[in-house]
């Protein structure tokens, strides 16, 4: 389905690719003469000295235009005077023109443009003054006057100007216009030199278009080398995987192997456990919290302690022979604490040789209660 694309959207698109490829060509003009950030900051300025004398001269030329319009008006149709609206006529021509020219010094950058601009004004601003003379200097236009033979004309000088010649303060009041118009239009000429836009159409274009040539060819370059780097990457990225694939492979092998060896060993050991258990009827196994402290010594043997977690605790305990046994994986930080028997104090050196006959009766005494021990156990057996 075809859209509808309006004339005015056109424009404003071709306009803007204007603009995109100006801005792109000054900012090649500017890398390939590597203008410091001093001289760009330089160059900006007077661009836009630049663009402000112009608008200027254009908005001013447009208040004369404006003005000598209203005067024709107004003397033709509210004072009814014909014997000077030749004047505004001619000097509405010449406004117009001078606009025109100051129109083209805004869209075309051309020395000529700009010389004729600053002539033209020059030039009026001369038939302005030579107006007002005019007025001035012949008698039949002035009621009080002095006459002045020169050379072949007889002039007549007054000190005052006639209230009805209306286009004389009008010539006055453009005088003063033009010669505002004409410093201005100078500034221009000599705010051009220096700007970007001189700049730009001074270099040659196909210096521009080799360094953006030389560019292009860099940034594929730094393309192909971040191409190489990530592919460099990705290579020590995949044998660093395989790597630590193989390592995780060897460790799981060997923990399955001392697993299996654990558990073996835990098998052949719980048989025994559970006939001596079962032989000395252990007791009931006691709950304890998450923190627990016991004394093994003071359990009878057998005395048995399970631990479960949904989390991966599970562990098992025994007490056997005041030695705690146990088997299982610990997952979290979860324990029990042990508390280790309190060994008896070592006698010294010179305690033992004090009292050797307290230490002769006591060896006796466990001499004569071994065999007792014996005989009970074996007349037990017998029972």
């Amino acid at each position: 389905m075809e859209e509808n694309i309006s004339l005015k959207d056109l424009k404003r698109a071709a306009s803007l690719a204007r603009e995109r490829e100006l801005f792109e060509k000054t900012v090649l003009v500017v890398r390939g003469q590597r203008m410091s950030r001093r001289r760009v900051r330089k160059a900006k300025s007077r661009q836009d000295d630049y663009l402000f004398m112009k608008a200027l001269v254009v908005s001013i030329e447009t208040m004369c235009v404006l003005f000598v319009c209203f005067m024709g008006i107004f003397t033709f149709f509210e004072l009814r005077d014909d014997s000077e609206s030749s004047f505004y006529t001619a000097q509405l021509s010449f406004e117009l023109t001078m606009l025109i020219i100051a129109l083209a010094v805004v869209i075309f950058e051309s020395w000529c443009i700009r010389s004729l601009l600053i002539i033209g004004f020059a030039l009026f601003l001369l038939l302005n003054i030579f107006q007002i003379l005019y007025f001035m200097l012949y008698n039949h236009h002035s009621p009080v006057c002095i006459n002045i033979n020169i050379l072949w004309s007889t002039f007549c000088v007054s000190s005052m100007l006639p209230i009805k010649h209306h286009s004389t303060f009008a010539a006055a009041l453009l005088a003063i216009f033009h010669l505002a118009l004409l410093l201005f239009a100078g500034a221009v000429s000599v705010s051009y030199q220096g700007t970007i836009s001189e700049i730009v159409r001074d270099t040659d274009p196909r210096l521009v278009w080799e360094y953006a040539r030389r560019e292009r060819e860099l940034e594929r370059r730094r393309q192909r080398r971040r191409r190489r780097e990530s592919r460099r990457r990705r290579r020590s990225t995949r044998e660093r995987s395989r790597r630590s694939r193989r390592s995780r492979t060897s460790r799981s092998a060997r923990s399955t192997r001392s697993a299996r060896s654990s558990r073996s060993a835990v098998a052949a050991y719980e048989p025994s456990l559970r006939s001596s258990s079962e032989r000395r009827g252990f007791p009931s196994s006691p709950r304890l919290s998450r923190y627990t402290k016991l004394d093994i010594t003071k359990l009878p043997d057998g005395t048995r302690f399970r631990t479960n977690d949904n989390k991966g605790f599970n562990m098992e305990y025994y007490v056997e022979d005041g030695v705690f046994v146990g088997s299982g994986t610990e997952t979290v930080s979860k324990k029990i604490s042990i508390c280790a028997p309190v060994r008896p104090r070592r006698r010294r050196r010179s305690e033992i040789e004090a009292s050797p006959k307290q230490s002769i009766e006591s060896t006796n005494s466990l001499m004569e209660q071994k065999p007792r021990d014996l005989q009970k156990q074996e007349a037990h057996d017998l029972s």
